[in-house]
C-alpha cells in the first residue's frame, strides 16, 4: 500500500513538473531596424527598449547598437530581442563620450565638445518622444527618424 502511495505521489510531481516546464524567463520577439536623423541613417547610436509597466509591460530591458548604416538589432538578458508589449526607447549619440579616460575617470585630452546630432530629448525614458514603441510577438523592424537639434 506504501509503494501505491509513493508511487501516486511522484506521477503527480511528474505531471506537475511537465505542465509547468522550466522557467526560462520571458519570451522575446525579435526587433531590428534603421535609426535616421535628417534622412541620414546614424552610425554609433545605442537604441534602449524599456518595457513600459504603466502600459502593462515587464521584463528586462533590451539594447542594440547600430552599424555605418544605422541598423541595430536588439539583444536582452537570456536572448535576442524584446519582450513584447510597449516600451519607451531611448537613444544614445555614442561619439559624445568622450575618451580616453585618466585613471581619476576625468578625460585624459580635452577635445572640443563634440556637437549632438540629434535632440536630447531621446537620452531620458521620461523626455523621449518615443513613448509608445510596440513591440509584437515574432519579427519586428522598427525604423525611427530622429529630430536634429534646432527643429
Amino acid at each position: 500500500m506504501a509503494s501505491r502511495f509513493v508511487l501516486l505521489r511522484a506521477g503527480v510531481l511528474v505531471a506537475i513538473v511537465g505542465a509547468t516546464g522550466c522557467d526560462r524567463g520571458p519570451q522575446l520577439a525579435e526587433v531590428e531596424g534603421v535609426i535616421t536623423c535628417s534622412g541620414r541613417p546614424l552610425a554609433n547610436v545605442e537604441v534602449v527598449f524599456l518595457p513600459d509597466p504603466e502600459q502593462g509591460t515587464s521584463g528586462p530591458r533590451s539594447s542594440g547598437y547600430t552599424d555605418n548604416t544605422g541598423r541595430y538589432r536588439l539583444t536582452a538578458p537570456g536572448g535576442d530581442g524584446a519582450v513584447a508589449g510597449t516600451h519607451r526607447v531611448a537613444v544614445r549619440d555614442l561619439t559624445m563620450i568622450r575618451g580616453p579616460f585618466t585613471a581619476t575617470g576625468s578625460p585624459a585630452i580635452s577635445p572640443a565638445a563634440p556637437k549632438t546630432r540629434f535632440t536630447e530629448t531621446y537620452l531620458s525614458s521620461s523626455t523621449t518622444p518615443l513613448k509608445t514603441v510596440k513591440v509584437q510577438p515574432g519579427r519586428n523592424v522598427l525604423n525611427f527618424e530622429l529630430t536634429s537639434p534646432g527643429k
